[in-house]
């Protein structure tokens, strides 16, 4: 993949504070960049810095102070935040963002796809993070699940990694990127993007969680940008209105179910049922049913 380079970066300064110390953790993805915990002063933190043979090449240092830049732009519940730019001695140069107690969604999958209500939350909170970054004209143009975090704590999405991500402000990197098998047509063909190359990979994740929304999905990974849902808020949407649908379609065929159940008794009983036998069976039939909701 080819990419623009932009001019030398300055080094930041190195922070006032006390330099950390510093846990490796576990290498994950490409391997160009590297994950620190550090535990100091009471609250858990982690730098993300280079991989040392990507260090001071000029493509990959701009790549991580774009990660930063963008990362620090934003402020929203699902995503990742970032809290500084450091020079580290013996790591270089270092975002300092959050510490986030849980999984990739890959990860996650390698278990099974989780039940329906949440792969509805998931699917519904990368949404509203796309939503909130394409408001700030941020495309993220690698989203895949390796970069979408789910905590532990209240199963919450964390969109993380904005060194392929595009925005108004930066004008280098901005030539193909992201991941093969999640990068739209548009985005590999090194055509200008919009918030429709992110709905393409929104699509491909949601086929993985659920096959439940395949139509949704189809519409997300159609060819043409022009055929794709416009923006996230409409993913959202047809989201909410497919929940409904198969919400009320579900609780009609629960009452027939139970309807059914009903009149059989009073067939083979030749009696009517008692009300506290009647509410067993509605309850017993939509307990089984609301399984598959």
């Amino acid at each position: 993949m080819a990419y623009q380079q932009s001019g030398f970066l300055a080094e930041p300064e190195v922070s006032p504070t006390d330099i950390p110390a510093l846990e490796p953790l576990a290498a994950e993805g490409s391997g160009v960049t590297r994950l620190y915990l550090s535990r100091a002063g009471g609250r858990a933190r982690i730098f993300k810095a280079l991989a040392e043979e990507y260090r001071g090449n000029m493509l990959y240092e701009n790549l991580l102070r774009k990660d930063f830049e963008i990362g620090f732009s934003l402020l929203h519940p699902h995503i990742c935040e970032y809290y500084s730019f450091q020079n580290i001695p013996g790591l270089g140069n270092a975002i300092e963002m959050e510490h986030i107690e849980g999984r990739s969604l890959a990860k996650l999958l390698q278990d099974g796809r989780p039940d329906a209500r949440k792969c509805r939350k998931i699917l519904s909170e990368i949404c509203e993070a796309l939503e909130y970054m394409h408001g700030k004209q941020i495309y993220h143009r690698d989203l895949k699940p390796e970069n979408i975090l789910i905590t532990d704590n209240g199963f919450n999405v964390k969109l993380i990694d904005f060194g392929c991500a595009d925005s108004d402000s930066h004008y280098a990197n901005k030539g193909p990127a992201g991941t093969l098998g999640y990068a739209s047509p548009e985005l590999e063909a090194g055509l200008p993007v919009d918030a429709r190359t992110d709905i393409w990979s929104l699509g491909l994740v949601m086929k993985q969680l659920s096959p439940a929304y395949a139509r949704i999905s189809a519409r997300c990974t159609r060819k043409s940008p022009d055929d794709r849902y416009a923006s996230a808020a409409e993913v959202l949407q047809a989201l909410r209105s497919h929940d409904r649908t198969r919400a009320i379609t579900i609780a009609a065929i629960a009452f027939a179910a139970a309807a059914t159940l009903i009149a059989a008794a009073i067939l083979l009983t030749g009696n009517l049922l008692t009300g506290n036998n009647a509410d067993e069976l509605f309850y017993s039939t939509g307990s089984h049913i609301e399984k598959l909701m």
